[in-house]
């Protein structure tokens, strides 16, 4: 049976109070990715072809962070009130296209989309009604427990609240993912009542309805505990952000990136590390970002949605957001390079630099305390320590030309819009408001007047 005949049937309506948080619990992160995208992904990796998402809580929201990541075969179903997860999934009903539906919680971000393959692999070899994924974590305390009888038969699904005694000692425990057919479900899903402790439908009756109906069922129970856990609190993103961090490091590491403490880094899913790179301590690697071979990054550093090209050298301190570094470059200590920003290769961006929305060619040097706004800096231009380039007349931004091979002298002001030649020269200290033509020297300050005997 083909997986791409499956539609996945996604739970996320609920608010999760635990977070204590007014954004919806499946717009938590972990490592930089919601919990309802690492769910789209993990059914998508999983082969899955058609994907429903049952919205509630938050539903502009989580509807907008979906269509944001442009899935192919995902739609929404609302579910109007809060009556329980079996309430939810009847709501994604009329949505269903396909003949064979795995039904998740969207809370669970350490998903495996190995344990979805394998449960589906199992259902298609096996034929049974109803399959549902399980596993017996070190704490079971709060999850509902699988309950068999003496052969080893399912009988149930027992939500904690309504366990006994004896039930609540159970270590096996519902994952909350159940593989069936649409006939099945449609079935089931009529049969709910509200007769519980929180007077909810709950989806995990569906096993005790095949159980008294004749039908076939079957649990798997997944090998590793760790990667169906939920996140209902902020203590539980903690622990898994945690876990997934350190996961990312080590298959890092096994690829050849090396770390200066790989329990004091934190990158983001998806982030890109070629081998030969360097990670110092306290460093963030968010977004779209990727270091080519042998970058080396030097700690405290924050670089998001950033490309970076092979040999760079990126010292303490730095900050880099929405842009892209050449090869063989030097940036740092303490450089922000802002969104739009791009450096050609063989480019040395100092301390205390500050650019936004600014190229600077290969060979390009600005070694010292400068603001480079909204500017083109062709190639082995010098730009001397404390320039401003003056892009913002208090309404529009405004563009600066640097021409090939400019030195523009120490404390200089460039009031855009601008043109400095090249190989012109500017004199330290200058205010500079027209066009400085090729290989001229501007200048624009005050002769010098000494008063003696001034200070007595």
């Amino acid at each position: 049976m083909n997986r791409m005949n499956f539609q996945a049937i996604i739970l996320a309506a609920g608010q999760g109070t635990r977070m204590r948080s007014k954004l919806p619990k499946v717009l938590h992160k972990v490592c930089g990715q919601t919990l309802i995208h690492r769910s789209i992904l993990a059914v998508k990796s999983a082969g899955v072809g058609l994907v429903t998402v049952v919205v509630g809580t938050g539903r502009n929201l989580v509807e907008a962070e979906i269509a944001r990541h442009g899935f192919s075969g995902v739609d929404s179903a609302h579910q109007v009130s809060q009556l329980g997860t079996g309430d939810a999934a009847k709501a994604a009903l009329p949505q269903v296209k396909s003949k064979n539906l795995i039904i998740l919680p969207g809370d669970v971000p350490l998903l495996s989309a190995t344990d979805i393959s394998q449960a589906i692999e199992l259902y298609n070899s096996q034929g049974p009604d109803l399959l549902f994924i399980s596993f017996k974590p070190e704490e079971v305390h709060g999850f509902g427990r699988v309950v068999r009888n003496e052969s080893g038969e399912v009988q149930s699904i027992c939500e904690e609240k309504d366990c006994s005694a004896e039930q609540k000692k159970i270590r096996e425990v519902n994952a909350g993912i159940y593989i069936c057919s649409k006939t099945f479900l449609v079935d089931a899903l009529e049969s709910l009542n509200t007769d519980n402790a929180q007077g909810e439908f709950y989806l995990t009756d569906i096993v005790s309805y095949a159980k008294a109906t004749g039908k076939k069922i079957e649990a798997f129970c997944a090998p590793s505990p760790l990667s169906l856990a939920g996140a209902n609190s902020r203590k539980d993103l903690s622990v898994l952000e945690a876990i997934r961090r350190r996961q990312i490091v080590e298959e890092l590491m096994d690829k050849g990136v090396g770390f200066e403490d790989s329990n004091q880094v934190y990158i983001d899913e998806g982030v890109v590390i070629e081998p030969e790179c360097f990670i110092g301590a306290g460093t963030r690697l968010q977004g779209e970002t990727t270091l080519a071979e042998g970058v080396q990054v030097e700690g405290e550093t924050l670089i998001r949605n950033t490309k970076i090209g092979s040999g760079t050298h990126v010292k303490l301190g730095s900050v880099f957001e929405e842009s892209e570094i050449g090869k063989d470059c030097s940036v740092g200590p303490f450089a922000h390079l802002r969104p739009g920003s791009k450096l050609g290769n063989n480019v040395k961006v100092g301390n205390f630099v500050e650019t936004k929305k600014t190229i600077l060619h290969d060979g390009v040097k600005a070694g010292h305390v400068s603001y480079l706004g909204d500017a083109e800096i062709h190639p082995e231009a010098n730009i001397g320590a404390g320039t401003i380039i003056c892009n913002y007349d208090g309404k529009n931004k405004h563009q600066t030309v640097i021409g090939k091979g400019a030195f523009i002298g120490s404390n200089s002001c460039l009031v855009a819009p601008v043109k400095i030649g090249d190989d012109a020269y500017i004199g330290a200290g200058s205010t500079i408001t027209k066009k400085v033509p090729d290989r001229a020297l501007g200048l624009g300050r005050a002769r010098q007047t000494n008063k003696d005997d001034w200070s007595k």
